[in-house]
């Protein structure tokens, strides 16, 4: 299995080595979010309600948290991002599930359902990981928070597990925060819409550098760029659902009203990888940014060229 990894991080860092300028090996070693950040901490029991342990994952119940958690092994991260950044000299990014949507996907037997305390209690234990991946050398990582994205789920009290989970990690390693609701949806569930209400008036207090968003929700009026004076901005101009010919056009389109409200340092222009979401390859979606980014630039494409 292992070796089965191995092969397909290095195949998807070498689709994306000719189109991108940082990479991202997705999340390939794992079988489910919640349940591969459970495996990297004690005090989380994850057979718990299994009649057998082999049944399917969509069937089993969440992983319980038992005891206060607690990192099984602090360098978790940095072997994750090594594995990858072998294959290219390019920089690659590391993404994980945030201790927001990691708490509410758990199913809590310490804090008696306080989702903010579970959440702090995950963000300290995160935190040790975090601080050795950016000692390994890591440019970026992408903390993954779907509950953000959903109006309601989150208070701005709960917003300090972000805080302590980013607590003394070198500033050198650039922090992402991706904020897409249908991360937190199965892949045979419509997608809900993104809002970023909480996020337009709270993010610039975080230790972020940046926000990955989906366009049209980063892009409403009154919305997160009419409000950020600071942070960068992943536009996910190629969604994960994108599809037709038409996906650079509407690119395109997205990253021209963006570079209008954005100094140029701040936008990023990205593709959604969208894991079950996607139902077009992702090296159709790269091409598809590609000519979107041509088509703003005035420059010629980049045919492979890195």
């Amino acid at each position: 299995m292992d070796a089965a990894i191995e092969r397909c991080v290095a195949r998807a860092v070498a689709a994306q080595d000719p189109w991108l300028d940082l990479l991202d090996p997705g999340r390939i070693d794992e079988d489910d979010p919640v349940r591969a950040a459970a495996r990297r901490l004690r005090g989380c029991n994850l057979e718990a309600g299994l009649d057998l342990p082999v049944e399917w994952i969509a069937e089993a119940p969440p992983p319980v948290l038992m005891a206060p958690p607690e990192l099984a092994d602090r360098r978790v991260h940095r072997r994750r991002w090594q594995a990858a950044q072998r294959w290219t000299a390019k920089p690659v990014k590391l993404q994980l599930l945030g201790p927001l949507s990691l708490a509410r996907g758990l199913d809590d037997r310490v804090y008696g359902g306080d989702v903010g305390a579970a959440a702090t209690a995950l963000a300290d234990a995160l935190n040790p990981a975090l601080r050795d991946l950016a000692e390994a050398g890591c440019p970026a990582v992408e903390v993954v928070e779907p509950c953000l994205a959903v109006a309601g789920a989150v208070q701005d009290n709960d917003l300090e597990a972000l805080a302590r989970l980013f607590h003394k990690v070198p500033a050198d390693m650039f922090r992402w925060l991706r904020a897409v609701a249908g991360d937190g949806a199965a892949p045979w569930q419509a997608s809900p819409a993104s809002d970023l209400a909480l996020l337009s008036t709270l993010a610039e207090d975080l230790p972020l550098d940046g926000v990955v968003a989906e366009a049209a929700a980063a892009l409403a009026e009154a919305g997160p760029i009419a409000r950020w004076r600071r942070l960068a901005v992943g536009l996910l101009a190629v969604p994960a659902e994108a599809r037709g010919p038409d996906s650079a056009e509407q690119a395109a389109a997205w990253l021209i009203e963006a570079a209008g409200r954005l100094e140029p340092h701040r936008l990023v222009a990205a593709v959604d990888g969208g894991g079950g979401r996607a139902t077009v390859p992702l090296a159709t979606r790269m091409a598809w940014l590609e000519q979107a980014r041509a088509a703003v630039t005035g420059l010629p494409e980049r045919r492979g060229s890195g």
